[in-house]
């Protein structure tokens, strides 16, 4: 009774592992435990690199030993290599124990242990990935039982589960990684949110609006303060992402108003369809995100628009402004109007604009502004890559 409760309590620590940052270790000592042995090493392998590398009661210039013997291709090493998946094997059915004393295998990686005898097992086994774990017994102990490998076997289900999650894991953030990265380029906040608007991911840069309390906020898509209105668009957005004709759809953002009533952040809303993140969500206990949000700052936006320009065509303060209300819309009058000043000054300023770059009607200039500034955006993102 007392071995069944080790091999539950060490499937518990393997299926745990996946999430906990110092999981795989706790993992292996239980199952070391529950195989009545002092040793254990796993090994995955993902392409060739290493992916996974931890061990129980071993040295780093123990684990250094056996990766060693594993790179010089021992004679014993692919005999373990030749293991199928779901197979466990004890290392003496290799080579006898004579033989095994003579090799170079146990006298570089096993002998420094202070180990003998052992179990070799095959958890994974793929063309992009492949695992190996093994447990080892203190020279002069017996062998491992028929009773022990079963117990190895028993858990190897569990344990290539626990793998595959943690590939499936390790693909998906470093995924989120990248696409955060390229977003915090552009100067986006990205948030992904679940059917129930409860946030599941956000980049950096949305963390800064989720943390202020009159916009939106990590509990929930909420606005501290805002109309009642904006707050069922917002989640009406966000339920259409869930139909199933949403990847065809056409939803329109959400302009979040500041409290003096003008725009704040401007929220464009993406599908993300049932498959479009490959993730064992219910594995890791996470909801399945149903839309990805970008998030806009409009006065920030425009603030750094307009500096952009200034700089890329030398405009003086007051031709930038003009610039930012031609692109804006409207005729000379409605431009004149919103800034404030006379026609007549608007027109100068244009004037001025037009010999600068080299364009010759508003709408040419709409133009090449749009144009230069998405070239200097990305040129931006390029410098600031690692």
């Amino acid at each position: 009774m007392a071995r069944n409760d080790e091999i539950l309590r060490s499937i518990e620590c393997i299926h745990d592992a996946v999430l906990q940052p110092d999981g795989w270790g706790l993992a292996l000592a239980s199952f070391a435990t529950a195989a009545d042995s002092e040793h254990a090493h796993l090994m995955l392998r993902r392409n060739g690199a290493p992916a996974l590398i931890e061990a129980h009661r071993m040295t780093v210039e123990q684990m250094a030993g056996l990766a060693r013997m594993e790179r010089v291709r021992d004679p014993h090493w692919g005999r373990v290599s030749a293991i199928p998946q779901g197979s466990a094997v004890r290392g003496s059915q290799f080579i006898s124990d004579s033989e095994f004393l003579r090799s170079e295998f146990y006298n570089e990686a096993i002998r420094p242990m202070g180990a003998f005898h052992g179990i070799v097992a095959k958890p994974l086994k793929a063309r992009e990935a492949e695992a190996t774990l093994s447990v080892g017994r203190q020279l002069g102990r017996d062998d491992f039982s028929e009773d022990d490998v079963a117990v190895v076997r028993m858990v190897l289900p569990h344990l290539t589960s626990a793998l595959e999650a943690k590939m499936k894991l390790d693909e998906a953030q470093s995924q989120a990684r990248m696409a955060a990265y390229a977003f915090e380029a552009m100067n986006v906040a990205v948030i992904m949110v679940d059917a129930k608007a409860k946030v599941t991911f956000a980049n950096g840069l949305a963390e800064v609006y989720l943390s202020r309390g009159s916009s939106l906020t990590a509990d929930g898509i909420h606005i501290g303060g805002a109309e009642t209105p904006t707050l069922r668009r917002l989640h009406g957005a966000i339920a259409q992402c869930t139909g199933a004709a949403s990847l065809r759809a056409s939803i329109a953002p959400v302009v979040i108003a500041a409290p003096d009533g003008s725009a704040a952040l401007r929220v464009t809303f993406i599908p993300l369809g049932r498959n479009a993140i490959d993730l064992h969500h219910s594995y890791i206990g996470l909801a399945q995100p149903v839309a990805l949000l970008m998030v806009n700052d409009l006065a920030e936006q425009r603030r750094a628009m307009r500096a952009r320009l200034s700089a890329r065509f030398e405009l003086t303060t007051a031709e930038s402004g003009v610039v930012m209300e031609v692109i804006a819309g409207g005729d000379r009058e409605e431009i004149a109007r919103r800034l404030g000043v006379l026609v007549s000054t608007v027109r100068t300023h244009l004037t001025h604009i037009f010999e600068k770059t080299g364009v010759r009607r508003q709408s040419e200039l709409v133009c090449l502004a749009l144009d230069a500034d998405l070239q200097l955006r990305s040129l931006d993102a390029s410098q600031r890559e690692p």
